[in-house]
């Protein structure tokens, strides 16, 4: 009897379950519990976590959320051009949509420094 797993998300492919050669079974066994454990102690989702100010939000994340491609763009104070800015905020749509009243300029970057 064989039982094939197909597991990418760790890059585990296709273990061989094979009840006739017991070494093979138990190393596959440890590895998927590993695997089991290791996707069991991954953190949640903070997609409920919002955040009353932005000082609150840039404790645990110092500079800021947003969405993929945002940029932060500032403007030179000397010439008045609008410039964007690297920036090295927190990609995170469900965490920028539970915060999005603190994104004052519209830039799809909430509390970014």
């Amino acid at each position: 009897m064989y039982i094939i797993l197909d597991i990418p998300w760790q890059n585990c492919y296709n273990y061989i379950i094979t009840t006739n050669k017991g070494n093979k079974m138990k190393k596959t066994i440890v590895s998927l519990l590993a695997v089991s454990l290791t996707l069991l102690s991954t953190p949640a989702s903070n997609a409920s976590q919002s955040f009353k100010t932005c000082k609150d939000l840039n404790k645990v994340y110092k500079y800021g959320v947003g969405l993929e491609g945002a940029q932060n763009m500032v403007k030179n104070r000397a010439t008045g051009v609008v410039q964007p800015k690297a920036s090295k905020h927190l990609v995170d749509a469900a965490l920028y949509e539970a915060n999005k009243k603190s994104d004052s300029d519209n830039d799809k970057i909430a509390c970014e420094k």
